[in-house]
């Protein structure tokens, strides 16, 4: 079997302290050879680090852990001290090929202690009704031969039930078994699966999001409630999270679960803060992108903060720009770059693109695609691409308008109120008003207002008419004759019957 080196430092009591630096299979042949010098080891077959456990004050370390091997062989451990605290390892894995067997005495295992045939196809098949298939099993078995343990099936049962208490599939505690055995033994070791789940529906997860939450982050099983879960909750409410979101906030971002908030969120905060982000906008923001606060500042932020500054963005315009689209910290640095060259490359630049980027930062959530085709779509009308800037400049979000919108509207502001296309040009807030409830309305009404000689015979511009809030063109033009009230009105009415 092939030896994988791998440095080590190993402490016990057991032959006086010792520590080395070296690989498993030197550590393993000494540690044996000290345990077996003392009378407490047997042989193995597989022994490994697993655990590190903590004994009330006061009190020390069992006579020792059997770890059970094949054949019915194991190796009787005692656990050392470790420096600095009451925490000890149990060993309970060197593997048997990196050690050379003639360095120990090879003994069987006492009768008491040694599975019984009735034992294994019990807990075998009981580890095929989790939904383990041969191979898995088999490597399961081999590499946690603890699995077979009467302790194990009862805690396995355990989780089992607790999950299916609170509506999550059972067949997650398989998957978890099958894809990292050793985090179910810190689960169940911890034991604290059912407080957890409880407190979590407490807080408003439903049985989905629970669901979803064990599926991407099962370690907050096993999480401190204390220490973790219950001060990140009110943490994350005490941002502005709402309790009717805090469900969808940790279903989103479960590893939210497995932080301390002073250590891990309580400085991603006052970063966010700095860059001009207002502490009343957080909770809005984590509830828009859950994830925000689950970046590293330094390998997701940053970067693009800094690219941003490279094109001329100013620091002091991140704040406003977050808050406007704070998925804009979660999306991909090289896809930004691409959409920032893509506006470049349609003569967006220098003032222009800032100005674009700082006011519709969500711009940079589109696909390059629909950035295109929105382009396309208003040069399609009959404006060149220096005359699709000038536009864009003050309108962005007319690339989100389809080909169809946009030729509806200027074909009525060409052939119905026989204006130029090119006058859009100085009134570029034409192309974001609703043809059915501001265009059609506003022209109606004045028509009628010129035909009854109501008003004076000019040419109106296409911002007299269409500009202007709805209380100036009430007072100015409505108040004229009461039948342009009702003109004005009639087909808006008409539409939301």
């Amino acid at each position: 079997m092939k030896v994988r080196s791998r440095n080590a430092i190993v402490r016990g009591e057991i032959g006086g302290e010792f520590a080395m630096s070296t690989s498993w299979k030197h550590c393993s042949v000494i540690a044996l050879r000290i345990l077996h010098s003392r009378g407490k080891a047997t042989c193995l077959s597989r022994v490994r680090v697993a655990a590190v456990w903590r004994w009330p004050v006061g009190r020390g370390p069992g006579s020792g852990v059997w770890v059970p091997g094949s054949g019915g062989l194991g190796v009787r451990v005692r656990p050392g001290w470790l420096a600095g605290g009451r925490a000890f390892h149990r060993y309970s894995s060197l593997a048997a090929a990196e050690v050379d067997l003639d360095d120990v005495d090879v003994v069987e295992r006492g009768e008491s202690e040694a599975f019984s045939e009735a034992d294994r196809e019990a807990s075998v098949a009981f580890l095929r009704t989790l939904g383990l298939k041969d191979g898995s099993l088999t490597r399961l078995v081999k590499k946690y031969p603890l699995v077979m343990s009467g302790g194990f099936k009862e805690g396995m049962v355990s989780l089992v039930q607790g999950l299916s208490e609170v509506g999550v599939s059972e067949q997650l505690a398989s998957r978890i078994l099958e894809k990292n055995p050793g985090l179910i033994f810190r689960i169940l070791e911890r034991s604290v699966y059912e407080d957890n789940l409880a407190y979590l529906q407490s807080c408003g997860l439903t049985a989905k999001q629970l669901e979803r939450v064990v599926r991407i982050y099962p370690q907050s099983l096993g999480a401190s409630k204390k220490l973790q879960l219950e001060p990140t909750v009110e943490f994350l409410l005490g941002l502005g999270v709402t309790e009717e979101k805090l469900g969808k906030v940790l279903s989103l971002s479960p590893y939210y679960l497995g932080y301390r908030h002073e250590i891990s969120l309580q400085p991603k905060v006052a970063f966010l803060l700095g860059l001009g982000v207002k502490r009343e906008n957080l909770g809005k923001m984590i509830m828009e992108q859950p994830s925000i606060l689950c970046l590293s500042m330094g390998e997701n932020v940053i970067p693009k903060l800094k690219y941003l500054e490279s094109v001329g963005v100013e620091r002091a315009r991140f704040g406003e720009m977050i808050c406007r689209y704070p998925a804009m910290l979660t999306s991909n640095l090289d896809t930004m770059k691409l959409k920032v060259d893509f506006f470049g490359s349609k003569g967006l630049i220098g003032k222009n693109l800032v100005n674009l980027l700082t006011l519709h930062p969500d711009l940079l959530g589109r696909s390059l695609d629909s950035l295109n085709l929105g382009f396309v779509n208003v040069q399609k009308i009959g404006f060149t691409q220096e005359e699709v800037c000038s536009i864009l400049k003050m309108h962005p979000t007319v690339l989100s308008s389809t080909e169809t919108h946009l030729r509806k509207k200027f074909d009525f502001l060409t052939t119905v109120m026989n204006r130029s296309l090119k006058e859009v040009l100085t009134f570029t807030a034409f192309v974001t008003y609703s043809l059915e409830r501001r265009i059609k309305p506003r022209h109606r009404v004045f028509t009628w207002l010129l035909a009854e000689g109501l008003l004076p015979q000019k040419n109106y511009s296409l911002r007299t008419i269409i500009g202007g809030s709805e209380e100036y063109f009430r007072d100015r033009y409505l108040v004229l004759h009461p039948s342009a009230e009702a003109m004005y009105k009639e087909p808006l009415e008409v539409k939301a019957g």
